[in-house]
């Protein structure tokens, strides 16, 4: 193979268009997206479930003075165990409010969380979009840039053809000015050995029209 095949060998493979990285690289964030929606549906959740805890707060927090009062009227009323009831169910709603409050506290940090994790999942997909725009241009110039060196590169190699055929004519048109030198000195030394060609048609009898010319003029003179 001559170096020149083998260039152009080597710069067609490297002008071959390439695998679009865009047709691969679009299924990549579906994973954090569809993550990021069940984090987004559990802060839904999460948020319903707060208001529905802080609402039975606010009605229980109510009935504590109301189930004292209810325990007040009882003693004073001489009767002690309705008294004992209603405080008995105080304690219970004291007991609820607390633990509703631990749901609340433990609410609240899971709360945190996730929404750290959602801030988190959307700066890594508004990341991987905006990695993607660049590399989408990225391939978009270097496909543009691709094909301007592939124009380039017929434009070389017309050059080249054109190239190689004045080439090939240099060498007809030496070969033929050697020829034409060589046919020169040949018949130049012919000439002078008086050996040339003998001559033909009108030519016939040249010499010896010269001789008589010759003659002539000498007697003239």
């Amino acid at each position: 193979m001559s170096r020149t095949s083998w260039l152009k060998k080597g710069l067609n493979s490297l002008l071959q268009p390439a695998e679009d990285p865009r047709q691969t690289a679009v299924y990549l964030p579906q994973r954090q997206q569809e993550l990021l929606r069940n984090v987004q549906g559990a802060l839904v959740d999460i948020g319903q479930m707060r208001a529905g805890l802080v609402g039975k707060t606010a009605v229980l927090q109510t009935r504590l003075p109301l189930l004292e009062e209810q325990a007040r009227a009882a003693l004073d009323a001489g009767q002690e165990d309705k008294a004992r009831l209603a405080l008995r169910q105080r304690q219970i709603t004291a007991i609820e409010l607390k633990t509703i409050a631990g749901q609340l506290q433990a609410i609240a940090q899971k709360e945190q969380q996730l929404l750290a994790v959602e801030q988190h999942l959307i700066a890594q997909i508004q990341a991987f979009v905006a990695r993607q725009e660049a590399m989408a241009a990225r391939y978009q110039t270097a496909t543009s840039q691709i094909q301007v060196n592939k124009a380039i590169q017929d434009i070389f190699h017309d050059l080249a053809d054109l190239g190689e055929a004045i080439a090939t004519a240099e060498s007809h048109a030496e070969h033929l000015e050697a020829r034409a030198d060589w046919l020169d000195a040949t018949l130049r030394d012919e000439l002078l050995a008086g050996t040339a060609v003998p001559l033909t048609g009108d030519y016939v009898g040249l010499e010896t029209a010269v001789e008589a010319e010759l003659a002539r003029l000498k007697k003239d003179g």
